[in-house]
């Protein structure tokens, strides 16, 4: 008795100009070949393409860490952004939802430099002895979770914001 296992493996030319032979070669050796490297390329298109058809974007904040300041990075939309100023301080809170149906509580208090009274010499007068800036990023699994993190009207808000969509499309 003989089995016979016919496989046919689909076959597509992808014609690449000679200066872009240096990419490809590489990509493909990082992929462990060509076609795993165009596969990954296509996917990641098509979820850039659909990130932004639904207004998500790149987001990289900076967040104040152990003394440091380091950069925090994911793929979201800007919900609210709400600017208070406090006597000689400023706090400004933003809030995100991810790609991945998470929310993002953005704060930042910083000196309120338009409390300066003016110039002393060649600097700006200080708006106050608290000279320090602070940048912290909450991360919440839902929006009711955020929403006790905020007063009620600015939760109101932002449960608003977030059931908007970005974009009205016309029929005009």
């Amino acid at each position: 008795m003989h089995i016979y296992i016919l496989m046919r493996m689909v076959s597509k030319n992808i014609y690449v100009s000679e200066q872009d032979l240096p990419l490809i070669q590489a990509a493909s050796r990082q992929a462990g070949s060509l076609s795993a490297a165009v596969v990954e390329g296509l996917k990641l298109y098509l979820r850039t393409s659909a990130d932004q058809a639904d207004g998500f974007k790149p987001i990289e904040l900076k967040v104040n860490e152990h003394g440091q300041v380091v950069r925090k990075r994911f793929t979201g939309k800007r919900l609210f952004r709400f600017d208070q100023q406090m006597g000689s301080r400023r706090q400004i809170t933003e809030i995100y939802r991810s790609r991945k149906g998470k929310f993002a509580l953005y704060q930042r208090s910083m000196p309120n430099w338009s409390t300066a009274t003016g110039i002393s010499g060649d600097r700006w007068t200080s708006p106050g002895p608290d000279q320090s800036v602070s940048r912290t990023l909450t991360i919440f699994d839902s929006l009711p979770g955020l929403a006790v993190q905020l007063p009620p009207d600015l939760a109101d808000e932002v449960t608003a914001a977030s059931q908007n969509t970005p974009v009205e499309e016309l029929d005009i």
